[in-house]
Formats: C-alpha cells, sequence, structure tokens
C-alpha cells in the first residue's frame, strides 16, 4: 500500500530510477564478465548482453522523466499564459473624462505700430519749412548706377563696381504720384556709416511723372569701399542701390 504522504507519481519515478539504476549495474557486470572470457564467442556474448541493459537502463530514464513532466507539481511550476480576449464587451468600465471647462477668451492686446526696417537718417527728421504731405500713390523706382551719362540721359556702362577716383557716380531712378515740394530724402552710406558728403535732404521739384538722376563727385574723390544710396519721400523708403568702390 502506498504511503498517504507521498503522491503517486513520485513512488512511480522512483520504481522506474531504480530499475533504470539495477539495468546500469547489470550492463556494468557484463561488460566487465566480457573482457575477462578467455574465448570469442563469450566476451560477445557478454558485450550484446550489456548493449541490451543499457537500452532497458535509458528507456527507463526516459519514462521516469515523463512522469516527472506530468506531474501536476510540475506543471505548476510552468507560467500560464494569461487568456486573450477575443472581441465582445469589456468588464472594466470606462472612467468619465473630467467635463472640460472653457476659459473665457483673453481681450487681444494691441500690437505697437511696426518699426521701420530701415529708418530714415537724422537729417530726415527735422521739418522743412513749406512742405506739403506726400500721397498716397508717390512712387520712385530705383534704376542703374554709372560714371557717366549719355546725351539722351540714359546711363553710360552701368554696374556695380567702380574705379576709385575723381569722377561723378549717378543713380538713374522713374517717379511716378509725386508733387513738387514734398520733403525727399537721398541718404548716402559708405561701409555702414550714414556720409553726409553726398546725402541730401529737401524738397522734391522734378514735377508728379518721369525719369531722372541724383549724381555726386566728392571733392577729394572716391574712396574704396561698400556704398549704399538710401531713397525716402519724406519717411518711406523707396529703394536702396548699392555698389563697391575698388582700389
Amino acid at each position: 500500500m502506498l504511503g498517504t504522504d507521498i503522491p503517486q507519481w513520485q513512488w512511480v519515478a522512483f520504481l522506474l530510477l531504480s530499475g533504470a539504476g539495477v539495468a546500469a549495474l547489470l550492463s556494468l557486470h557484463q561488460l566487465v564478465r566480457g573482457r575477462r572470457a578467455r574465448f570469442f564467442i563469450l566476451r560477445r556474448t557478454a558485450l550484446q548482453r550489456a548493449k541490451r541493459r543499457l537500452t532497458t537502463t535509458s528507456i527507463l530514464l526516459v519514462l521516469a522523466v515523463l512522469v516527472a513532466i506530468a506531474s501536476p507539481e510540475f506543471s505548476s511550476l510552468l507560467p500560464t499564459p494569461s487568456p486573450t480576449p477575443t472581441g465582445g464587451s469589456s468588464d472594466q468600465t470606462a472612467t468619465p473624462a473630467a467635463p472640460t471647462v472653457a476659459s473665457p477668451l483673453a481681450t487681444p492686446t494691441p500690437s505697437p505700430s511696426p518699426t521701420p526696417a530701415v529708418p530714415p537718417p537724422d537729417i530726415s527728421l527735422s521739418p522743412i519749412p513749406g512742405a506739403i504731405p506726400v500721397g498716397m500713390d508717390a512712387r520712385i523706382e530705383l534704376g542703374s548706377i554709372a560714371t557717366e551719362r549719355g546725351e539722351d540721359g540714359r546711363p553710360v556702362d552701368p554696374g556695380t563696381e567702380f574705379a576709385a577716383g575723381s569722377h561723378a557716380i549717378y543713380l538713374f531712378f522713374s517717379y511716378s504720384g509725386m508733387e513738387n515740394g514734398v520733403a525727399r530724402t537721398f541718404a548716402w552710406y559708405k561701409d555702414g556709416e550714414f556720409w553726409p558728403r553726398c546725402s541730401s535732404y529737401g524738397l522734391w521739384d522734378w514735377g508728379a511723372r518721369g525719369a531722372t538722376h541724383f549724381y555726386c563727385r566728392p571733392s577729394d574723390g572716391w574712396e574704396p569701399g561698400e556704398y549704399e544710396i538710401r531713397v525716402f519721400v519724406e519717411f518711406r523708403l523707396q529703394g536702396i542701390a548699392r555698389f563697391v568702390v575698388s582700389e
């Protein structure tokens, strides 16, 4: 009768292991006996018996392992995969989201008026007696730069790089919507610094529409550097012309 404290599968595994041990001892005995036998036929017979005992030992060991694997205790040690839901309603109750309270719209703060990217020079800030307001349609379009002017008033060999010297440099431009008496500024800059030598601030006197030029001839000639001509009507920038004087 089997003990009640030891599971039945352990008794079965114990018996199988015991049988495997006995078979292994018998196999070892046959191997020793075969090596000591004086005749060949006796040695061969002993070796064949030893092989059969080893086969029996292997079978009993495999059965013992299978019994241990099939036991409930061994199965409880294996991880149990959690079931994957195949659809349908979930048992979990969704937590309702908290209601969103709309905050009152903030009143937009008016932004200040944008500052012009290119402010006029200080000379343009002083009012000119007799100046009249500029119209909304007033426009000046800058054209070519040249060191000579032809008989027809057009530029000769225009460019953006000129040699140093005592020659004049002309800025050609066209205009429309203008009116005599409007404040205008031709501000010249050399290497980024205001250059009053050629700059001019005064009243427009070329009429409402047309094309003309503005030029400068420094008394001591042109020095190498990077130059700009910024043209304003009142405080409104009309354009920037750039050129280089090289050695």
